[in-house]
């Protein structure tokens, strides 16, 4: 396994992001702690799979942290960087199917939507994720629903 999987350990910042009118700190505190328990639960996995998903949160939250809390990171950006980290071209339905899903199954909250993806940090963050889930599944059950 590529070594430079293993060496991403310290580069997060421990802060708080700065907050603006919209910032809620329940709705932050309770990503940024899903996501630390899952890095800090699985940092010293084997498993290429569960250390890009460590690598994506570790991305995601130093956006948020030392960026800008409302920063949407894009697929290429994530993909770039990820890429870039472990030596291998990660694909976009890699990053979809083998990092995001399997992370949202394990209970980190992960908001997306057109703009990309980030550590929610307000209501209208969990918002943005629910319209566009539902503008993928309801037109899939309506499908179903003809057949």
């Amino acid at each position: 396994m590529n070594r430079r999987l293993f060496g991403v350990a310290g580069f997060l910042s421990t802060g708080k992001p700065l907050a603006d009118k919209s910032f809620d700190e329940n709705i932050y505190a309770l990503a940024d702690h899903c996501a630390t328990q899952y890095i800090d639960s699985h940092i010293d996995t084997d498993d290429t799979d569960t250390r890009m998903r460590v690598l994506f949160l570790k991305h995601l939250l130093w956006v948020v942290r030392n960026i800008n809390p409302r920063k949407y990171i894009l697929s290429g950006e994530i993909i770039k960087v990820l890429s870039d980290l472990s030596d291998s071209k990660v694909r976009r339905d890699y990053l979809y199917r083998k990092i995001i899903a399997p992370l949202r199954d394990a209970g980190v909250t992960i908001a997306s939507c057109s703009q990309g993806y980030k550590i929610p940090t307000c209501i209208d963050d969990i918002y943005a994720y629910v319209n566009q889930t539902n503008g993928i599944v309801g037109p899939m059950l309506n499908r179903v629903e003809k057949c």
